[in-house]
């Protein structure tokens, strides 16, 4: 029997590998000490939410940059024991990017007719070591983007809304994607609207209005401060890799170029619904909203690629499983490499300058997406448009 990983013993084996994975993460970090890690910054707001202090320092560019809601969130692993918090706070955020992972792999095989999630596993697990080592919470917010992205083809809105409400009240990583889909899909206005609201009012089972109102504010604050860094700062980002050759976009222009950028993004999105028909075009627009945000997001590191990475990989294994399309699957599927290594791989083609690859494998990807946006659309298929004419 040929090899194809689409048997469902091979979805059974895929659960074995992420099982063993988070193992083995979980336990090389705490053999590390946890030195690796990003909870300081998660942990000081969290200690001061619960504290009743102020959150924010809106004079720093740095420091704890989240939604009071989050510090609220990630409190209870503030208060057990350092390690155990450690770990388990790794162990949550990679269950949920793992069931993301899984449901937005079920809805392109859903739209295919070809299991792609055992295959997609293997392309994913490389390029998201290192955020799940040091325990981004980016793994978190992309496994809730990506269970958004299966909800919303399967028009569940409200369980759909209240997803993006929470990845975007976790992280603001999601807010593009929140923001698409509400353009492209009115539907989804009320309930993500209520369920933000609810969301942003959670730490009152906590703190008096007044503190909660104060920390709002403190994180409006922090993001003015926080989302206009000096060019020395910017990382991975596409003007970040710019700076890498000594070419420096200014602040304004720079604004100019991501609202154009992100009125392209909604039109690609429209196309693809067009084109396409729902669940394809859902699939599409998720997979813009999130490239979008990380070759855009003045914040972006070279680990805030792993986020990318699932719908790489999903991209990858419909390439090569449902098109038969193996050399273009193979090139999508090198690009979390690409990204990871990209630091590494910087030193020696341009040393001291190591940006700029991640945010290429970024618009090469974006590229790779207009293109089977304006491909034709595959008229047999059941959700395709010809097809729901009939």
């Amino acid at each position: 029997m040929p090899l194809t990983l689409t048997r469902p013993v091979d979805v059974r084996n895929a659960w074995f590998i992420w099982a063993a994975f988070i193992v083995g993460i979980i336990t090389f970090a705490w053999l590390e000490g946890f030195s690796h890690t990003v909870t300081p910054a998660y942990r000081i707001g969290s200690e001061n939410w619960l504290a009743h202090k102020p959150i924010f320092d809106s004079t720093d560019w740095s420091g704890y940059l989240y939604p009071p809601t989050s510090a609220m969130a990630f409190a209870p692993f503030t208060l057990l024991p350092h390690n155990l918090g450690e770990a388990l706070w790794r162990l949550t955020c990679m269950l949920i990017f793992v069931w993301g992972m899984r449901r937005a792999a079920a809805a392109t095989s859903r739209m295919c007719g070809v299991e792609l999630f055992p295959l997609a596993t293997l392309i994913t697990l490389a390029g998201i070591v290192p955020a799940a080592r040091n325990g981004q919470a980016t793994i978190m917010i992309a496994g809730l983007m990506l269970a958004a992205i299966d909800t919303i083809s399967l028009r569940k809105w409200w369980l759909s809304g209240f997803l993006l409400a929470l990845a975007t009240i976790l992280k603001p990583l999601a807010l593009v994607l929140l923001l698409l889909f509400c353009a492209l899909r009115p539907r989804l206005i009320l309930p993500t609207l209520l369920f933000l609201l609810a969301l942003f009012a959670a730490p009152l089972v906590y703190d008096e209005p007044a503190k909660v109102l104060t920390d709002l504010n403190g994180w409006f604050s922090k993001m003015r401060t926080a989302t206009t860094p000096a060019p020395a700062h910017r990382v991975s980002d596409a003007f970040g890799g710019l700076v890498a050759f000594n070419i420096h976009v200014p602040t304004q222009l720079a604004y100019l170029i991501r609202a154009l950028a992100a009125v392209g993004t909604l039109v690609l999105g429209w196309i693809a619904f067009r084109r396409h028909g729902h669940v394809r075009g859902v699939l599409l627009t998720g997979a813009l909203g999130i490239t979008y945000y990380l070759i855009f997001n003045s914040r972006t590191e070279n680990n805030s690629y792993g986020a990318l990475t699932p719908v790489e990989a999903i991209l990858a294994a419909w390439l090569i499983l449902a098109h038969a399309k193996l050399i273009a699957g193979i090139f999508v599927a090198f690009l979390p490499m690409l990204a990871l290594s990209g630091y590494e791989l910087g030193k020696f083609v341009t040393p001291g300058r190591e940006t700029w690859i991640a945010p290429l494998t970024g618009l090469t990807f974006l590229i790779i997406l207009c293109i089977v946006i304006f491909c034709p659309p595959c008229k047999h298929h059941p959700d395709s448009p010809a097809t729901l004419r009939q």
